[in-house]
C-alpha cells in the first residue's frame, strides 16, 4: 500500500495521507544527494483521466499489443462542460505520447435545464421526478425525446414534461395503431380465407402495387440512412429521419391502403400488402430497438409469433432470434432502390397538403366530396407524377374529389411578381436598384417563368440570379368558386360549389363514422358482427333519410353492413351500444339516434306459414325456436326441428336469415 511503501522508504508511519501529515515526512536520497521532500505543486486530477486509454491497459508494461490494435478509440463521449477538462487533458497527452487524437469521433451532448432556463435544482424543485415522467410515460418516451432534442447536438435542452408527452402522442401511439391494424386486418385475412396468415418476405418484395413500391423504397433508404449517419457517428441526423418514416408508415401507407388490406380489392391484394406491411414493421423494430427498447421488443414478441423460420436461418436472424435486441441492423436491398417512386409520392404528397390547407381555409371537412381537383405546373413531369398516382390523389382518404385535371396553363390560374432582395442586392446595385425593382416590376408572367426557369436573368442591364429576387404567384381564379393552395413547383386549386350528391355523401359519412365511434366505445373488434340501425328526428329528417337510403351502398362498403331504420329493429335484439346527438350543419342539425346490435336470425312469416301448411300454432312455434338460434346455425343452408310433434325443415335465404339486412335483401326491401 502507499502508507507502506513511504514507510519502507522514509522510516516513519503514517495513518494519513493528507498535506498536513506527509508535509514532514522526509525520504532519504539513494543517490547520496539531499532528502527527496513532498513537491508544493498538486498535479492535476484530469491528467488521470487523460491517461485513461493507457492506465486502464497498464501501458506500456503490459498489453502492449492490445491497445496498439484499439488506438486511438473510435469514440469517446462526454457532456459539453468536458470540453476543457477530460477532452482537453486526453488530447495534450495523447498528442504528446503519440502526435496524434486519442479518439477518432467525440460525441457530444448539451446541458439538460429545467423548463424556466435555469439550471435544475433540488433546492428550487423546478424539474419534474424522473421517475413520475417513466411511471406515466415511459422509458421509451424519454429516450426519443432526449435523443431527438438538441442536447445531441451539444446544445442545452430546457425540459418539458408536455414534450415527452408528444413522443407518446404523435410517435409511439400512431406507431402502435400502424401494428394493431396490421394484427386485425391479418385476423380479418384469416377468416376471409380460413387460410393462416404466413409472412414472406419474397411475397412482400414481389408487389408492383404503387405504395408497396414507394414504402418498401422509402424503408430501404432509411436502412442506408441508418448505416451511414451512425457509422459517422451523427446521431442527430437518425432519429429524425426514423421518426418521419413513421409518419409515412402511419400517416399515408396505411391510410392509403386501408380499404385494401381490409380485403376491399380481393384478398389476394390484401395478402400482398399485410406482406408488406409485416415486413416494415418487423424492420423497424429493429431499427428502433436501440431507440426504443421496450416497445421495440413488445412489438417483435409479438410479430416474431406469425414468423415461420425456413429451417438454415441464423439464430440471430429476424424472426428467429428471441429478442430483438439479438438481430443486427437490417442491410440495404439495391433491388428496392426506387427513386421515381419516391419522387412521385413526395409530389403527390406536396399537393395533398396544399389542397388540405385550401379546404382548412373554406372550412370544408375531408368527408366532404368535391366535384374536381385542377393542378397547374410549368413542370411536365410534376404532372406526369400525380398522373401516375391519380388514384390516390383523388381518393377518399386524400382529397376526396371526383375529378382530376392537370395543366401547364400556370397564367390562367395565377399571376407571378418578382421583387429584389435587398439584403443581397442593395450593396452591389446601389443607387440602381430602384431602376432594377421597377424592371422586375414589369416583367411578365413568361419572362418570370423563363427566369425561373433558367436560374439568371438580364434586368436593367444587370445579371440578377434567381436567389436574389423574391418570387411570388397569387392565386387569378374566382375565389367565389375555387380555394386555391401555392407552392413554387404547382398550384393546387379545389372546385368548392357543392351539389345535392356531395352533400347526401357527406351526410352518410357523417353516419358511417358515428358507428365507427361507437363500435370503438363498445370494444368491438373488426371480426365482430353487428346490426346497426338508426333514428332520425327534426324538420329535415326525410331528406336525411333520402339521403341514407340512396347511399347505402357507399356505407356498406365501409361498414360491411348497410345501417338500417328503427323501424325494422326486431323487438328482442339485444343492443351493445347507443348513441344520440344532433348531426352537422350540412344534416341541418337532424337528430341521430343508433344502435349496434348483436345479429338476430329473422324469419319471413308468410313463407314459414306456407311451409308448414298454413298451421298457424306450428308457425308460431318456429317463429319461437327460430329467435333463440345464434346466425352460425344458419350456415348449413337448413334449419329443422320438431313442432307439435311434427319435423319442421326451413331453407336459409327463403325462411329464415342471418339477419334484417338479409331478409329486407330478399324480400326487395333491402
Amino acid at each position: 500500500s502507499s502508507i507502506q511503501d513511504l514507510a519502507d522508504k522514509s522510516g516513519v508511519t503514517v495513518e494519513d495521507l493528507h498535506r498536513e501529515t506527509v508535509d514532514a515526512v522526509t525520504i532519504p536520497s539513494s543517490r547520496g544527494g539531499p532528502p527527496l521532500r513532498r513537491v508544493d505543486e498538486v498535479f492535476d486530477c484530469w491528467f488521470e483521466s487523460g491517461s485513461m486509454p493507457y492506465a486502464q491497459q497498464h501501458y506500456p508494461f503490459e498489453n502492449r499489443e492490445r491497445f496498439e490494435a484499439n488506438f486511438p478509440a473510435d469514440f469517446i463521449a462526454e457532456g459539453l462542460d468536458q470540453t476543457r477538462g477530460w477532452f482537453y487533458t486526453l488530447m495534450v497527452l495523447s498528442t504528446a505520447l503519440f502526435d496524434k487524437p486519442a479518439f477518432k469521433n467525440n460525441v457530444v451532448n448539451g446541458l439538460v435545464l429545467a423548463e424556466d432556463g435555469k439550471k435544475m435544482s433540488k433546492r428550487l424543485k423546478n424539474y419534474p421526478d424522473p421517475n413520475d415522467v417513466m411511471a406515466r410515460h415511459g422509458a421509451d418516451a424519454l429516450r426519443v425525446y432526449l435523443i431527438n432534442s438538441p442536447v445531441v447536438r451539444a446544445e442545452s435542452l430546457r425540459f418539458s414534461g408536455e414534450g415527452v408527452s408528444s413522443v407518446v402522442r404523435e410517435a409511439l401511439i400512431p406507431w402502435y395503431n400502424a401494428f394493431r391494424f396490421f394484427m386485425q386486418s391479418a385476423q380479418r385475412w384469416e377468416q376471409a380465407t380460413e387460410r393462416t396468415f404466413v409472412p414472406s418476405a419474397e411475397v412482400a418484395i414481389s408487389s408492383t402495387n404503387d405504395v408497396d413500391v414507394w414504402i418498401k423504397a422509402s424503408l430501404n433508404d432509411l436502412i442506408t440512412t441508418v448505416h451511414r449517419e451512425m457509422g459517422a457517428y451523427r446521431l442527430y441526423n437518425v432519429l429524425p429521419r426514423q421518426l418521419r418514416f413513421l409518419e409515412e408508415l402511419t400517416n399515408w401507407y396505411v391510410r392509403l391502403n386501408r380499404v385494401r388490406l381490409k380485403g376491399g380489392a380481393g384478398d389476394e391484394e390484401a395478402r400482398l400488402g399485410l406482406n408488406v406491411l409485416y415486413t416494415v414493421l418487423l424492420d423497424m423494430t429493429v431499427l428502433m430497438a436501440p431507440f426504443t427498447p421496450f416497445f421495440a421488443e413488445y412489438l417483435y414478441q409479438r410479430l416474431r409469433a406469425l414468423y415461420v423460420p425456413a429451417g438454415d436461418e441464423a439464430p440471430d436472424a429476424k424472426g428467429v432470434a428471441t429478442s430483438v435486441h439479438f438481430v443486427m441492423l437490417p442491410q440495404p436491398n439495391p433491388s428496392m432502390h426506387n427513386e421515381v417512386s419516391v419522387r412521385r409520392m413526395q409530389v403527390m404528397q406536396q399537393a395533398v397538403e396544399l389542397g388540405r390547407v385550401a379546404r382548412e381555409r373554406r372550412n370544408i371537412s375531408l368527408r366532404m366530396p368535391l366535384r374536381k381537383l385542377n393542378v397547374v405546373s410549368r413542370d411536365q413531369q410534376v404532372l406526369d407524377d400525380l398522373l401516375a398516382l391519380k388514384n390516390y390523389l383523388v381518393s377518399e382518404s386524400t382529397l376526396n374529389v371526383r375529378e382530376l385535371e392537370l395543366s401547364l396553363d400556370e397564367q390562367s390560374w395565377c399571376r407571378l411578381s418578382a421583387n429584389p432582395d435587398g439584403s443581397k442586392l442593395g450593396r452591389r446595385l446601389g443607387k440602381r436598384m430602384v431602376e432594377v425593382k421597377a424592371a422586375l416590376a414589369a416583367m411578365s408572367h413568361d419572362s418570370i417563368s423563363d427566369f425561373i426557369r433558367n436560374g439568371s436573368a438580364e434586368v436593367a442591364g444587370e445579371t440578377l440570379q434567381i436567389d436574389e429576387v423574391f418570387v411570388k404567384k397569387e392565386f387569378t381564379g374566382d375565389s367565389t368558386q375555387y380555394e386555391a393552395g401555392v407552392s413554387d413547383e404547382m398550384l393546387v386549386v379545389l372546385d368548392c360549389e357543392q351539389d345535392q350528391g356531395m352533400l347526401d355523401e357527406f351526410i352518410a359519412r357523417e353516419v358511417v363514422t358515428r358507428i365507427q365511434q361507437l363500435r370503438k366505445s363498445a370494444k368491438l373488434q373488426p371480426t365482430d358482427r353487428v346490426e346497426a340501425f338508426y333514428a332520425i328526428s327534426g324538420p329535415h329528417a326525410a331528406d336525411v333519410g333520402r339521403a341514407l337510403r340512396e347511399q347505402a351502398q357507399l356505407m356498406a362498403s365501409t361498414l360491411r353492413m348497410v345501417p338500417l331504420p328503427a323501424e325494422v329493429r326486431p323487438e328482442l335484439s339485444v343492443a351493445v351500444a347507443e348513441g344520440a346527438g344532433a348531426m352537422s350543419e350540412e344534416a341541418h342539425g337532424t337528430e341521430l339516434s343508433l344502435w349496434l346490435c348483436r345479429p338476430q336470425v329473422r324469419v319471413d312469416e308468410a313463407s314459414v306459414l306456407a311451409a308448414v301448411g298454413g298451421d298457424a300454432a306450428r308457425a308460431r312455434l318456429a317463429l319461437m325456436y327460430t329467435r333463440t338460434l345464434p346466425p352460425e346455425a344458419l350456415e348449413g343452408g337448413r334449419v329443422a326441428f320438431v313442432a307439435d310433434g311434427r319435423e319442421v325443415s326451413l331453407a336459409v335465404g327463403e325462411h329464415v336469415f342471418a339477419d334484417t339486412t338479409a331478409l329486407l335483401s330478399a324480400k326487395g326491401a333491402g
